[in-house]
């Protein structure tokens, strides 16, 4: 059996766009569990500005410097949380709180790509694939 592979799109780019799927995440064969989850503010908007990502601890619209995040964890429920709070935290503190909590993830801000060092890379299918330690391989 070959790896399950799931392309990550740059909701950045339009969606014909030839480089819209800039990373594929591979599972292995025979992986027990393994859930991603992607949360953007490029989705759902509505007048300037304005999209669904609510910050609780003001109750309005999130003023946010990330605009999309994808979290590799065990657990859908999880990787959907964590995710949507790194959008939250933004790209100076979410990479060391996902770090700490042992997930992978992909960070995209307006103009850049954040990813944690621990991550491995491996050709699948003509495509570079990111493999997480301990998250995507059995």
């Amino acid at each position: 059996r070959s790896a399950w592979t799931i392309e990550v799109e740059d909701e950045r780019l339009p969606a014909d766009a030839p480089d819209r799927a800039f990373r594929w995440l591979a599972f292995e064969p025979g992986q027990a569990q393994g859930a991603v989850a992607t949360s953007t503010t490029l989705k759902r908007q509505w007048g300037r500005g304005r999209h669904h990502v609510i910050d609780p601890r003001t109750g309005q619209v999130a003023s946010i410097e990330l605009v999309q995040a994808t979290v590799i964890a065990d657990d859908g429920w999880w990787a959907e949380a964590a995710a949507t709070a790194a959008l939250l935290l933004g790209p100076q503190l979410a990479p060391a709180w996902l770090d700490s909590l042992d997930v992978s993830y992909i960070l995209v801000t307006g103009d850049s790509v954040i990813e944690p060092q621990a991550s491995m890379r491996q050709q699948h299918d003509g495509h570079e694939c990111e493999q997480p330690i301990g998250v995507l391989h059995s």
